[in-house]
């Protein structure tokens, strides 16, 4: 899917990744609906808005992208198995690509 970002932004110099929901159940009894609304949220929107904002400081050259997340990505509690695992998708995913690039 493309983005078009060149519309709306008129400068950017950091992008924080602050929003998420979290949910405590069974994992047993969640519904699988929940997981894939957690994923789209926590995961999804936090990769696509990075993406769109990693290419505009690339063209820049120079930004921030600042994720605020959660240790339960790296050590689970009871009752958080979904809310762990997309705050670990994000740990991996965004962890590996960003703190080996530097755009400044």
């Amino acid at each position: 899917m493309a983005y078009t970002w060149r519309c709306f932004i008129l400068q950017l110099d950091v992008l924080v990744n602050n929003a998420g929901r979290s949910q405590r159940a069974n994992w047993e009894d969640i519904d699988l609906a929940v997981d894939k609304e957690m994923f789209d949220l926590n995961v999804f929107s936090v990769l696509s808005l990075s993406r769109i904002a990693l290419q505009y400081f690339m063209k820049q050259n120079k930004g921030h992208i600042v994720v605020t997340s959660s240790l339960i990505g790296v050590k689970a509690i009871p009752y958080s198995a979904s809310y762990a695992g997309v705050k670990h998708a994000i740990h991996v995913s965004l962890y590996l690509k960003l703190n080996n690039m530097f755009v400044a």
